[in-house]
């Protein structure tokens, strides 16, 4: 009995697998765009990742602090 879900699973992948990178009309193969090597996931980027940076501007007549929030959004004290 170990091999029935064995052989659904199977399916079920080949199935997606065939169903992913095939063209449905007007809809393109969704495989390619979800890839985690070629698709829109390559462009993530790691959580935790330290993201301070020390500039220095020799034009620059004060001091500037820049800080990213959660989103990645910059906020500039001047």
């Amino acid at each position: 009995m170990r091999i029935v879900p064995f052989i659904i699973g199977t399916v079920l992948t080949v199935a997606l697998v065939f169903a992913l990178n095939k063209r449905w009309g007007s809809v393109p193969a969704l495989g390619k765009f979800l890839s985690p090597q070629t698709g829109f996931w390559q462009n993530a980027e790691a959580c935790g990742e330290d993201k301070d940076e020390d500039f220095v501007f020799s034009n620059l007549q004060g001091k500037v602090d820049v800080f990213l929030d959660e989103q990645l959004v910059p906020h500039v004290f001047a």
